[in-house]
């Protein structure tokens, strides 16, 4: 919905065409288009950063994971080998999970 939204000209009588593959999001006909919603900056912000799921149907609970260890490693508490075996022995311990 929301690539949809922000892939598509909302031009009044522009009859929503898509994108073309040379023109940015952020400086696309949508984006820059004065038409509702007035802060479309969000929705360009939001689809530049957005990142596809892995289609695992645990992936929240890896994603868990690496978020926790991740923020060890950044904070120094542990080192870089540590954390990776970590989140090896853990991620294998939820994909082993029944």
């Amino acid at each position: 919905m929301l690539w949809r939204c922000a892939s598509t000209s909302s031009s009044p009588g522009s009859g929503g065409e898509p994108l073309t593959p040379n023109e940015e999001i952020g400086t696309s006909r949508w984006a820059t288009d004065p038409a509702p919603p007035a802060n479309k900056q969000v929705i360009v912000d939001a689809l530049l950063a957005a990142k596809p799921m892995p289609k695992s149907p645990k992936w929240v609970d890896i994603n868990k994971v690496v978020v926790e260890v991740f923020a060890s490693l950044r904070e120094g508490k542990v080192s870089v080998n540590a954390g990776l075996a970590d989140i090896d022995r853990r991620v294998a311990a939820i994909l082993n999970q029944k």
